[in-house]
Parts: structure tokens; sequence; C-alpha cells
């Protein structure tokens, strides 16, 4: 039961007798289904699948159908022998985006509230989907103070300035703190995004405090 298996009738002129195992018919879906990773961590591959039975060398990325003289098979093929398997064409298997902050920095306003601003860039060689997190954290508890997101997607080498506002920083020099900037971050740790460099996603901020100026 909910193997995908049925025990069935064979196949009208299959040879033998008796039931036989058989994949369960589930019925019909029309139209066409897309898949996707909601993390966004599947290969790029060529843009082209033409037909059912593709088989990569079948057809040109440009959508041109080989003549059957110069056809080369696929299971002929060196790294191939794939049939109706895609393969990764003129992309790089590892290619992914790189969320990387730069230029922190941290402003009082005149209400004593601290206002961080940064810099969002993508160094990959994909792109970044809009609404990426960054968020600031105290740095000794961690705990979350502010959280801002991109408003657009960041093609690659694309950057776009960032700013969250702590509504209760330290009023005092002797008490300031020191602030860790995370991008890709939403306030609980989670990422969003698959990264080929995960470990580049922070910047720090020191000595964060801002005095109240009395009328």
């Amino acid at each position: 039961a909910g193997s995908g298996y049925v025990c069935d009738v064979p196949v009208s002129g299959t040879p033998g007798s008796g039931d036989v195992c058989r994949s369960e018919w589930l019925g019909d879906y029309p139209g066409i289904r897309v898949y996707a990773d909601a993390l966004d961590r599947w290969v790029s591959s060529r843009t082209i699948w033409n037909q059912h039975t593709y088989s990569v060398t079948n057809v040109s990325e440009a959508g041109i159908v080989p003549p059957l003289s110069s056809w080369v098979q696929n299971w002929t093929a060196p790294a191939l022998n794939n049939f109706r398997q895609n393969v990764q064409g003129s992309v790089a298997a590892d290619t992914a985006p790189d969320v990387t902050p730069r230029g922190e920095l941290f402003t009082c306003t005149v209400g004593a509230i601290a206002e961080f601003s940064v810099e969002l860039c993508n160094r990959g060689t994909q792109p970044l989907p809009p609404a990426l997190p960054v968020t600031a954290y105290e740095e000794t508890a961690f705990t979350p103070l502010c959280t801002a997101a991109t408003s657009v997607g960041l093609a690659p080498g694309q950057c776009q300035l960032l700013s969250c506002s702590w509504d209760t920083p330290p009023h005092f020099q002797g008490d300031a703190v020191n602030v860790i900037i995370v991008a890709d971050d939403d306030g609980t740790g989670a990422s969003s995004t698959l990264e080929c460099n995960e470990s580049n996603n922070s910047v720090r901020v020191t000595d964060v405090w801002c005095e109240v100026v009395g009328k």
C-alpha cells in the first residue's frame, strides 16, 4: 500500500499467466507541471528540452535538429550515455550567487535611534532573489535588533543599500556595544538562499551608542 505498485492483470498480448506487479494508474494530470527547489539549490542546465525522447545530442541549444548523417548517438558521446537527462551545457556545475555585505556604518538620529546602513552585493555568478533579508544583532547575546530586505533581485555584480533602525541603543559611551550585521538572515538565524560561499555574510560595527541630547 502506498508503494506506487499494484497487483493487476498483465497488458494484453503479453506471455505468461496470472496477475503481475504494475505501476499504479492514478489518472490524468492535464496541463504542464513545473517543479522547483524552494531554496533554489538546483544546478542550472541547458534551456531546451524539445521532445519526450530528449537525449542532449538530438538538438542544439538554438533548437536546431542535426541531420541524421551528423547526429552523434547519445550513448557513444563521452560523458553522456544519459538518455532523457539534461546537462549543464556552458554553465558550470558549481555556479551560484554569493551575497556579501560591505560599507557598514551607523548614525544616530535626533531621537537617539541608531540607524545601521550596509550595502548588500552579489559577488557570485547567479542572480539573487528579491526580498533577501539582512539582520543586525547585538554581538554578545546575539539578540536581533532590526531587519531589512532587498526590494529587487541582484544580478551578479549588483548591490543595494539597505538600512534598519534600533530604537533602544545604549545612551552612554561606557555602555557601547558591538553589532554584527548578517546577510541572508531573517532574524531567526535561518538562511533562505544557497550560496557558493556561506562564510562571508557578516560584518561588524563597533562601539554603537547614541547620546540623548537635551533641549
